[in-house]
């Protein structure tokens, strides 16, 4: 894969060594293990996981589990990395645009951890439409 135009809804097992220039959705019961750049963010869902050995150029919000070896540029919001007593502070910057959405958060990096609060029930509907705009992929097998 060298590039994916568009967002990626993973909702089985797989790999990726390209560039994905939309925004990474991982479902529940996936794993992803991306070795490329994820340039549009990652969203892993509960149940969800991905391991990223590339980067990511803008935020992560993780209900699932995330592993990082490798870069992460915005903030990780919600769960940490399960392997964050091990990163440097070069590896989750955390520096992105402020948080896309509203709703009571978490924001986590490796030197900080700090809450952020907003709306609820705007980050509910975002979600929701964020399904529905993207109810076509999440039916197609990648």
């Amino acid at each position: 894969m060298s590039q994916h135009k568009g967002d990626l809804v993973v909702h089985h097992d797989k790999e990726i060594s390209g560039q994905v220039t939309g925004t990474t959705f991982v479902q529940s019961g996936a794993t992803l293990v991306a070795h490329g750049q994820l340039a549009g963010g990652l969203i892993i869902e509960t149940g969800g996981r991905a391991i990223v050995h590339g980067q990511v150029a803008r935020n992560v919000v993780n209900h699932g589990q995330l592993t990082v070896y490798g870069q992460i540029s915005g903030p990780v919001i919600g769960n940490p990395p399960t392997n964050a007593a091990s990163l440097t502070s070069d590896q989750i910057v955390g520096s992105d645009l402020e948080v896309p959405f509203l709703g009571r958060t978490e924001s986590w990096s490796s030197n900080l951890t700090r809450r952020v609060e907003h709306d609820e029930r705007r980050l509910d509907r975002l979600e929701d439409g964020a399904r529905q705009r993207f109810s076509h992929l999440i039916k197609r097998s990648f």
